[in-house]
């Protein structure tokens, strides 16, 4: 199962994702959660990408201490709403679940990450062990099988997300709080599948890394997940992308 969200001003960038599964993996619905968007813009978008459904999703309230929302809650809550509906979908399915950021190629079939998955991991996730906390983790690709590890995982992944006040960066100007899914995977992780010094915990998680053929994160376009990059790879290239690969 495929699983996005989007509220309706990111419709542009939610369109390459679209047309790029119509193309490669049709036989997997991908699931969108529409925030907020017209009733007319949800059919006319399901009349047009019949190998997608759009669930209607109103824009989450800002619930919780102010503290925990950061100087812009409205994309704190849908960074908190994102893991609530990763695990809603996990919870109402028998299979994997893969949530794919609504900003994301996808160029090839999913069937070789599942399998590797199913042999190596509990889940899976692009690592950068040399970033911060913060940055370890790349969430815009993620899968869980099933496993009561994995399930353990989601769980606690879930509870740290609510509870995040995430991080400002050092360069920022502005103040802005970021990265409260991605520090909470990477502390519930931590917490469950690591000794302190970094040896694995019997009983934990394991984790499965993409590989770079399977989520590309630095506008390289041969993988089967691509992120945007600003400046490398823009609206314009992703769509450059997929008419060259899909046009042949």
């Amino acid at each position: 199962m495929l699983v996005t969200c989007a509220t309706w001003n990111y419709w542009d960038l939610l369109q390459p994702l679209l047309i790029s599964h119509q193309h490669s993996n049709p036989n997997h619905t991908l699931h969108v959660h529409a925030i907020d968007w017209p009733n007319d813009a949800r059919e006319n978008a399901a009349h047009r990408f019949p190998h997608a459904t759009f669930i209607h999703c109103p824009f989450p309230e800002d619930t919780g201490p102010i503290e925990t929302l950061g100087p812009v809650p409205r994309s704190a809550a849908i960074l908190k709403l994102k893991v609530r509906l990763l695990k809603k979908h996990y919870d109402n399915t028998t299979g994997p679940v893969i949530w794919v950021d609504a900003d994301t190629l996808l160029l090839d079939p999913i069937e070789p990450l599942l399998q590797r998955l199913q042999s190596t991991g509990d889940f899976a996730v692009t690592y950068r062990h040399k970033k911060r906390n913060h940055a370890k983790f790349a969430v815009a690709v993620l899968c869980f099988t099933r496993s009561e590890q994995a399930e353990n995982l989601l769980n606690a992944y879930v509870e740290g997300t609510e509870a995040s006040a995430g991080l400002v960066k050092k360069s920022s100007n502005d103040g802005v709080a970021w990265f409260h899914d991605q520090l909470a995977l990477w502390q519930a992780y931590s917490e469950q599948s690591r000794y302190w010094f970094g040896l694995p915990k019997p009983g934990g998680a394991r984790l499965m890394a993409l590989l770079d053929s399977e989520h590309s994160i630095d506008g390289s376009a041969d993988a089967i997940f691509v992120s945007r990059r600003d400046g490398v790879l823009d609206l314009g290239a992703m769509m450059g992308v997929i008419k060259a690969r899909f046009s042949r």
